[in-house]
């Protein structure tokens, strides 16, 4: 009900309505259920459009993944656009326009209205498309247009930004963009229009599959139709500034025509030389006459495609892609913005150089076939590349809830069995058969993958858009609709489960019966976090992995969907003992209540109310991101909102990711209806440049995301000397427990004075000063260390670096809360002598500089008797410390349950051994420029440590995605 009224589909008084009005209210409205999508920072799907303003300052990118992304120019995420969406095809996006001047931002696609609406179509159109009109910069939608009989194909602003084409399925639509009502309609084109250009005057052009381009004056008079049956169905349409020439591509043959827009006739064409025998189908133009024609079409002999740059004189430049093709390209400055098929995003100078790219975060499920994706006997161990096939493989062990490189695949890993029965013709082609004859299937449907039951029973089908399984005899035992091409498929050797690698970046288990999906996996290859999830929501992750999903919400059709990521549900929704009993138990709903039967956490529910969990949300609406000011008080604007209905208590500011001491409270409570406030933020003498502003709203335990803005500082920088950050380090290590029950360490001591002078030699070098405050064994108590924090605390200013070095014993206990044991911990009594996480925790959301934490606290798997597996959750862990979202770089000696060794042979704990040889003696500067930054040290600490315990022990550093690498060190 709650979410109804929220989404406007009921009226606030309407609190108790009839059923014919409830069901009336779920037809006008988006499905109102939470929906988990996964949140990787960068589109996960095709970017189908690209569009930037005038100048570039900001784009935008349309996807099949149902968001808009909104950039800056050197590549940073600015917003994030959120239309309602469905199951599906439901609000996937096909075209974006950025206005001229950058204040909006358009978008449509399939429109969710369409699946929820109860009328008949009518020439197999509907009413019920739309368009949806944005704020760039923070993501709010001013605007649903509906009433279009088809989805979006394309959207085109005039240069001066007062009109808007829109074209669908036979259809172009020309809007004005003051209140945005209709200019004209022509609903009588002989097919799709996908491309469109504005001339000078408002003249419009549109090309279309019938290889049409039609002329419309600017009141909407058709002027011309002239049919170009030679270059098939045309796709890209570009307009030369002066209104003289139009400059055309086509999705079936090679070139791009020239073509006089007063007599509609080709008069040239761009030079083709050495282009592949291939259509260019995508092209556009830059502002200064750049042309820029690319496609979907790779050279079958050379694994290359190739967008081409056509200079004013007919010169050109190419750019090379390999193994990938471009889907789409948009002006930008005299250069021009990319996207492919492979979702990489990049920008290129007009001589096509690379300015900066942005990768995809998905892993590749391309070739998962044979060798390339191996399972274990039950599945909960798996091996596959990130890369194409086999490249850059890793492995997944579930039980051991961890994820790490592994060059060699491990032991009892199996491929997909393909020998038991003659099955052929399901490689890349649409003619599967058994035994020569041919299996049922959708028609044109493209096979990828195959893996047959151990028993021979049958077999399992992937394809570009379903799963099916065959029983011996080549019978249909089931079908299921995946998200995407399921181009990998493995069955386990008990022959329960069926695992498949798909083209949206995850990995997910079936049940072999009947296909229900039990568990699902998304990696991160850029930084190797990783969150897995149930169908009801439940998951576990590495540090950073639960921000890599979430809750989509949608708000009806006029307000922007919400998003809520895992992150701000750890209390209610982080269940690893759920997550490793689905496979086991087949059923979500028996892991879930086997995990009850022995857990000391509040039970979870089989359908869990998400809307009372949900934390408030806070957005910044004044100043625009990156306005100028000056050192001083800076006036924000906001906007907050608690959808749960808890007050708001209060708002906290933090600059570049750290604390300040301006908190408010609102002045007028927060609700589920949005209220506006305003906050002075003190941007600090001698800061200069660009700094982060960021805003947190909290409610009762929970907080919001944070909310960010770029401010340009204009002020003379103060001399670099000047600035060098001091370095306070509290470094602790405890080898000899004077409690017994407590097993004793041999080198966590020696661990912590080796770490601590290690940084008092960075003295003078990279840090003005060094201050460590070292406690080891009986110096190591509760009270010494909590002291230590708080001196900690009111040492480090902005300018300053924070250290924690932890080595020890630590314990997660039955409800899940972390311990670390001091030197006088009473093991009967640990919540009462031990040091807590949450002590911890405020000493590092209250530190306003720099902070690195180390943490070495999984020494043995049971403090009294060692062995096993370790009793510290240490993805739960790190994920808790950074909860907040605050700017700091956690190094873990080990991941998910694995024990830290040490040893005699080293004289050292492995992970600290390790670091030392990193800093000390250099050998993490890779690149031989006397720095080590955070990058650098993580890497030779996996290698070192991996290599001296055969691969047992895999440290790990959780650094936020949105923040840089940073100099740690320097060789001395």
């Amino acid at each position: 009900m709650k979410s109804l009224i929220a989404g406007g589909c009921l009226a606030p008084a309407q609190t108790d309505p009839s059923g014919n009005e409830l069901a009336q209210a779920i037809a006008n409205c988006p499905p109102v259920d939470p929906i988990f999508r996964i949140e990787s920072g960068v589109n996960t799907a095709k970017i189908n459009r690209l569009s930037a303003d005038d100048k570039c300052n900001i784009f935008a990118t349309a996807s099949e993944d149902k968001t808009a992304r909104v950039y800056r120019a050197d590549g940073s995420l600015l917003s994030v656009l959120r239309p309602p969406i469905g199951p599906g095809n439901g609000g996937k996006l096909r075209a974006v326009a950025v206005s001229p001047d950058g204040r909006f931002v358009v978008t449509g696609g399939w429109d969710v209205a369409v699946q929820r609406s109860r009328r008949p179509q009518t020439l197999g159109g509907t009413t019920d498309n739309a368009i949806y009109i944005f704020d760039p910069n923070n993501g709010a939608l001013l605007k649903r247009i509906g009433n279009f009989p088809y989805d979006i194909k394309n959207l085109i602003f005039s240069a001066d930004g007062k009109r808007l084409a829109v074209t669908m399925g036979g259809n172009v639509y020309v809007l004005e963009t003051e209140g945005f009502s209709e200019v004209f309609h022509d609903g009588a084109l002989g097919d799709i229009p996908y491309g469109a250009a504005f001339g000078p005057d408002y003249s419009l052009y549109v090309s279309s599959f019938d290889s049409t381009i039609r002329k419309y004056s600017p009141k909407g008079r058709l002027l011309a139709s002239k049919r170009f049956k030679q270059y098939g169905r045309l796709y890209g349409l570009v307009a030369d500034p002066s209104g003289q020439y139009l400059i055309a591509s086509s999705i079936d043959v090679p070139g791009a025509p020239s073509i006089d827009t007063a007599s509609m006739k080709v008069v040239g064409q761009l030079d083709p030389a050495g282009l592949p025998n291939a259509p260019l189908a995508v092209l556009t133009a830059s502002v200064d006459g750049n042309v820029a024609g690319g496609g979907g079409f790779i050279n079958t002999n050379t694994g290359v495609s190739v967008l081409r740059i056509w200079h004013p004189g007919q010169t050109y430049s190419d750019l090379q892609l390999k193994n990938d093709t471009i889907s789409a390209i948009a002006g930008c400055g005299s250069g021009f913005l990319i996207a492919t098929y492979g979702q990489t995003l990049m920008r290129v100078d007009a001589a096509g150089q690379t300015q900066w790219q942005l990768q995809s975060a998905n892993y590749d499920a391309y070739e998962k076939k044979h060798s390339a994706f191996l399972a274990s006997d039950h599945a909960d161990r798996l091996w596959f590349g990130l890369g194409v096939g086999a490249d850059d493989p890793v492995e997944f062990d579930l039980l051991n809830e961890r994820l790490f490189r592994s060059p060699v695949a491990g032991n009892a890993l199996h491929p997909s069995i393909e020998n038991l029965l003659p099955v052929t013709g399901w490689d890349a082609s649409i003619d599967p058969r058994l035994g020569g004859v041919p299996l049922y299937h959708d028609v044109d449907e493209t096979f990828r993958s195959m893996a047959q039951i151990p028993d021979a029973s049958g077999f399992v089908l992937g394809s570009e858009f379903q799963l099916w399984r065959y029983d011996r005899f080549g019978k249909v035992t089931w079908q299921y609709k995946p998200p995407a091409p399921a181009y990998g498929v493995n069955v386990s050797r008990d022959g329960k489960l069926l695992v498949a690698a798909y083209g949206d970046g995850t990995v997910r288990w079936h049940r072999l019966t009947d296909g229900a999906e039990l568990l699902a996996l998304y990696v991160d290859r850029k930084t190797l976090a990783w969150i897995a999830w149930t169908p009801t929501g439940y998951f576990m992750s590495s540090p950073g992995g639960d921000n890599l999903g979430g809750w989509h919400i949608n708000r009806g059709f006029r307000q922007a969907a919400d998003f809520f990521p895992m992150s701000r549900f750890r209390e209610q929704f982080y269940r690893p003992d759920i997550v490793k009993l689905v496979l086991a138990k087949l059923d979500e709903g028996a892991a879930i209540e086997t995990a009850n039967s022995v857990s000391n956490r509040k039970p979870a529910a089989l359908n869990p109310d998400v809307s009372a969990l949900l934390p408030p949300i806070i957005s910044i609406t004044s100043p625009a991101d990156g306005a100028h000011e000056r050192p001083g008080n800076v006036s924000i604007d906001y906007e907050l909102r608690s959808p749960s209905g808890d007050p708001v208590d209060s708002v906290d500011v933090f600059l570049d990711g750290r604390p300040t001491d301006v908190h408010q409270s609102p002045t007028k409570t927060a609700d589920t209806e949005a209220v506006k406030g305003k906050i002075d933020v003190p941007i600090p003498d001698g800061a200069s440049g660009r700094i982060e502003v960021g805003l947190v709203a909290r409610a009762a335990n929970r907080k919001s995301v944070v909310a960010k803005l770029y401010i340009e500082v204009d002020a003379t920088p103060v001399q670099d000397d000047l600035l060098k950050p001091k370095l306070f380090a509290l470094v602790v290590g405890i080898s000899n427990y004077q409690i017994s029950g407590i097993k004793q360490l041999q080198f966590a001591a020696k661990d912590a004075q080796d770490f601590g002078n290690l940084l008092k030699r960075q003295e003078n070098g990279l840090y003005g000063s060094v201050e460590v405050k070292t406690l080891t064994d009986q110096e190591a108590t509760t009270g010494k260390i909590k002291e230590g924090l708080a001196w900690l605390s009111d040492q480090v200013t902005r300018h300053d670096v924070g250290v924690v070095y932890l080595a020890g014993h630590g314990e997660t206990d039955a409800h899940n809360r972390f311990w670390f044991l001091t030197e006088d911990t009473d093991k009967e009594h640990v919540a009462a002598t031990a040091l807590s996480r949450e002590d911890i925790d405020v000493t590092l959301q209250s530190l306003r500089g720099r902070v690195v934490v180390f943490l070495d606290a999984c020494h043995s798997g049971d403090a009294a008797t060692g062995g096993g597996q370790s009793s510290v959750d240490t993805n739960a862990l790190v994920s808790e410390l950074t909860a907040v979202g605050q700017d700091m770089v956690i190094f873990s000696s080990s991941s998910g349950r694995e024990v830290s060794y040490e040893s005699p042979d080293w004289k050292n704990g492995v992970f600290t051994k390790a670091v030392v040889e990193a800093i000390a003696e250099g050998k993490a500067d890779l690149f031989k420029t006397g720095r080590i930054t955070s990058s650098l040290l993580d890497a030779y600490a996996s290698k070192r440590v991996g290599d001296l315990t055969g691969g047992r022990q895999h440290p790990l550093m959780y650094r936020p995605r949105d923040s840089a690498d940073f100099d740690i060190a320097v060789v001395r």
